[in-house]
Formats: C-alpha cells, structure tokens, sequence
C-alpha cells in the first residue's frame, strides 16, 4: 500500500485510543476504518452482544447458547456502524489494534469470524499489530 509510515502510525494511534474504551476483561482491541482519507468508523470490542457477531462466530465453533458468543469484536462493530454508508469497500482501510490488559501490544490478526465479515463487504486492506511490528495483509 501506498501509505506513509507518519500517515500508518496516525492511523493505529487513533484505532489504540478507541481499543482504551473497550470494557473487554482480557484485551483492549480498536479498529478503525479509513475511507479516502477520513475515519468512517471507529469502534472497540465489547462485551455487547449482536446477531452479527453470532452468526461470524459459526465459524469458529461457537454455539448460540455460548455465553459470550455474541460480544462484539472490533471489527463487526465498524461494520455495523457502517452498514448503511455508499463506499467503494475494496477501497477500506482497516486498522486493527490490539493491546493486553497490561497495556503491552499484542498481536491483533482479525479472528476467522471478523476475517470472513470483512472479507464478505468486499474489504481488501488490512493493517494490524504484530508482536512488535505492524503488518499489511490483503484480502482477496
């Protein structure tokens, strides 16, 4: 991708204060949307729970009586809160951060459920934390 260091750091910064916000006991996980150069979604994971992120969540053996089946991933959340926005999505940036609950990064490659989700709206960017590095995937 054709992105500045300065632009992707802004970038995960950004999706690292939103991940700050989430009330999920064992990480802090932040995605943000980027969209010709503005955000269009900025949302963490949550121990909400939607019928979105349940129906992903087939795919990784979750069963709908599961407790937490239906909490929220990152991910799924900026879909949502995107569902209804006209956007050429194979254009969509993503940004994914993921820290541990004792503020150290971790790596934050999108779980099968939110791979699918984003890959069924047509999403083809990704960028996430690694250990100790930031990685760029393309969706195809």
């Amino acid at each position: 991708m054709n992105l500045s260091e300065k632009l992707i750091n802004k970038y995960f910064t950004m999706a690292k204060n939103i991940s700050q916000l989430s009330d999920f006991p064992r990480y802090k996980l932040g995605a943000i949307f980027i969209y010709k150069g503005n955000i269009i979604a900025a949302e963490k994971n949550s121990m909400k729970t939607n019928p979105l992120q349940k129906e992903y969540n087939k795919l990784r053996g979750f069963e709908s009586e599961n407790i937490n089946n239906g909490a929220v991933h990152a991910e799924c959340a900026c879909i949502l809160r995107t569902k209804n926005l006209d956007v050429d999505w194979g254009k969509v940036k993503v940004f994914i951060y993921r820290e541990h609950k004792n503020g150290i990064k971790a790596p934050a490659s999108p779980c099968q459920a939110c791979r699918k989700a984003l890959s069924d709206k047509g999403i083809k960017h990704l960028y996430y934390t690694g250990e100790n590095s930031i990685i760029y995937e393309r969706l195809d």
